[in-house]
């Protein structure tokens, strides 16, 4: 992508925060499932997603269409989880992610926690680094493919 392009893109993005019960939320779930699920022969809507209404939603739009999401869930009052990371196959590697973490921190900082962790799928490890988290225990499995434990603190 040239930079004139890549600048173009960068003036149509929008960042909201949703809910389950807005109508962009299909097409979050539609992301995911591609993203996170189809990739290890899994399917998003075969599973139980109904504690996901107490959870606040990140989206990136682009042209009305949800090219990157994730999730915060409060685990406690001063810790919460980033979860269901998610940008669109065309376009990863242009800061999308990084904007999607940088919102969450900011969320989460607002809302009193302290600290962020998530479960990073061993592809994703390198990424969460470069965005300051660190490994807090061994690997475990979830849905089925090897994740690790990784947390940072917010200032």
């Amino acid at each position: 992508m040239d930079a004139a392009t890549f600048e173009s893109l960068m003036d149509k993005i929008q960042l909201q925060i949703i809910g389950t019960n807005d109508a962009l939320y299909v097409k979050v779930l539609a992301l995911r499932d591609a993203v996170l699920r189809k990739p290890i022969d899994l399917c998003l809507f075969t599973e139980d997603l109904s504690g996901e209404v107490a959870e606040t939603i990140i989206i990136i739009l682009s042209d009305e269409n949800v090219i990157g999401c994730g999730m915060l869930k409060c685990l406690s009052p001063e810790e919460m989880q980033l979860r269901q990371m998610a940008v669109d196959k065309a376009f990863q590697g242009l800061g999308i992610g990084r904007m999607l973490v940088a919102e969450a921190e900011l969320l989460a900082k607002k809302s009193g926690a302290k600290s962020l962790l998530l479960h990073a799928r061993q592809t994703a490890i390198p990424f969460y680094e470069k965005c300051g988290y660190s490994a807090t225990g061994a690997a475990f499995t979830e849905v089925g493919i090897p994740h690790l434990l990784m947390k940072k603190e917010l200032a």
